[in-house]
C-alpha cells in the first residue's frame, strides 16, 4: 500500500530507517510534489496555508516527518458501568484499556470519551448517591513516600523517556524489553532514595516507571506482532494470541480472549 498504508505500518518503516541510519531529523522526508495541485488546494488548503506561512511551500519543498507517541490504548480494566477494580473509582477515556483492542480506528478517541464518559459520570453519581463515604487504609501508602527530597530529578524522567522510545516504542524485541524490565525494576526499588524537588515530581516519576513496567511485561509476554505492538523477533500476528493481557499485582499476568 506504500503511503496508503495503516500508521503502525509507516511509523514502523520510518522508524526502521532512522535507526540504520537513513533518516533525517529522527524521521523521514515527505513529499507532496507528485500530488496534483487541485487535490492540494482543495482538500488540503489548511495544511498548505499553514506551512506557507511558516515558510515552506507542500508544492515544492519535502516535508521532515516523524512518529510519535500520542495514544495509549492500554489501561485500568473496567467493567460495562466503567468500574474498576476498586470501589468508588471509575475509568474512562484513555486511562481505561481494551476498548480499542490492538490498534486504535482513526477518529475513535472523541468517541469514546464521549460514550464510555457520560457511562462513567452517571455510574459514579449513583454510587455516590448510595455511599455517604468509602472507608480506605492509607497509612501503607503514606509510609511508601519519601521523607526528603532532593534538589533534582528531571534526569531520571528523561531516561525513562528514552527508555520507553528506544525499547518499548514502535519497534520492539526480546532482548530490549528485559533490558527495559531490569532498568524499571531497579528504578522502582530505589524510589525513595532518589532524588526529587517535590511530591508531585515524585508521584510523576513513580507513575510513569509503573506504567512502562506495565508496558514491558505485556510486551515481553505477547510473542507476536499485533496492531501497534511490532516485535522484530516475533514479526507474524499468532491467532493463538487473540487476547487481552491484564496485569495483576507484582505484575503477573492472566490472558482473557476476545
Amino acid at each position: 500500500l506504500m503511503e496508503m498504508t495503516t500508521r503502525d505500518k509507516m511509523s514502523q518503516a520510518i522508524f526502521s530507517e532512522d535507526a540504520d541510519g537513513r533518516g533525517v531529523e529522527g524521521g523521514a522526508l515527505m513529499s507532496c510534489r507528485d500530488v496534483p495541485p487541485s487535490v492540494l488546494e482543495e482538500k488540503y488548503k489548511a495544511e498548505l496555508d499553514f506551512f506557507k506561512k511558516k515558510g515552506t511551500d507542500l508544492r515544492k519543498e519535502s516535508l521532515p516527518v516523524r512518529p510519535a507517541c500520542h495514544f495509549l490504548m492500554g489501561g485500568v480494566k473496567i467493567n460495562n458501568d466503567c468500574s474498576t477494580g476498586v470501589e468508588g473509582l471509575y475509568a474512562c477515556g484513555e486511562c481505561a484499556g481494551g476498548v480499542h483492542g490492538a490498534n486504535r480506528l482513526a477518529g475513535n478517541a472523541l468517541v469514546e470519551t464521549l460514550v464510555f464518559g457520560d457511562i462513567a459520570g452517571e455510574s459514579a453519581a449513583e454510587f455516590a448517591r448510595g455511599h455517604d463515604h468509602v472507608e480506605a487504609e492509607a497509612n501503607d501508602f503514606i509510609e511508601s513516600l519519601p521523607k526528603e527530597f532532593g534538589t533534582d530529578g528531571e534526569d531520571i524522567i528523561e531516561s525513562l523517556r528514552e527508555l520507553a522510545w528506544n525499547r518499548l516504542g514502535i519497534v520492539r524485541d526480546g532482548d530490549g524489553i528485559k533490558g527495559s524490565i531490569e532498568e524499571l525494576d531497579d528504578i522502582l526499588k530505589r524510589l525513595n532514595s532518589l532524588p526529587f524537588s517535590d511530591l508531585e515530581q515524585y508521584f510523576q516519576t513513580r507513575n510513569m516507571a509503573h506504567v512502562l513496567r506495565c508496558i514491558a511485561t505485556s510486551a515481553l509476554a505477547r510473542e507476536e506482532s499485533r496492531g501497534a505492538h511490532f516485535r522484530r523477533d516475533f514479526p507474524m500476528t499468532d491467532p493463538r494470541w487473540k487476547a487481552a493481557i491484564s496485569i495483576k499485582e507484582e505484575f503477573k499476568t492472566t490472558l482473557e480472549p476476545r
